[in-house]
């Protein structure tokens, strides 16, 4: 799952509110089990998002992301059971 927000709207919650409408889509419309979120680790808003919709951290990963201007950067993978989304209602 991903989202690219322009910086000129950042910070309004719109990226919230579309992981939890890509969460809802992919888990009651499409019937995904696991869905997984990965972002660089030094892009301190979207890890919170990702807290904020209740996916749980997997792991920080060394050098795990290819940035196309920094070369290889930390990532962070978050991840969702159908399970656990529909615990939280």
């Amino acid at each position: 799952m991903g989202w690219t927000i322009a910086t000129a709207h950042a910070g309004r919650g719109h990226a919230t509110e579309l992981a939890c409408a890509l969460l809802d889509l992919a888990f009651a419309g499409l019937g995904v089990r696991p869905v997984e979120a990965h972002a660089f680790a030094d892009n301190a808003p979207i890890p919170r998002v990702m807290e904020k919709v209740g996916l749980r951290h997997e792991g920080t990963f060394k050098e795990a992301s290819l940035h196309r201007t920094r070369g290889w950067v930390d990532g962070v993978t978050d991840a969702m059971l159908a399970s656990e989304h529909r615990a939280r209602g």
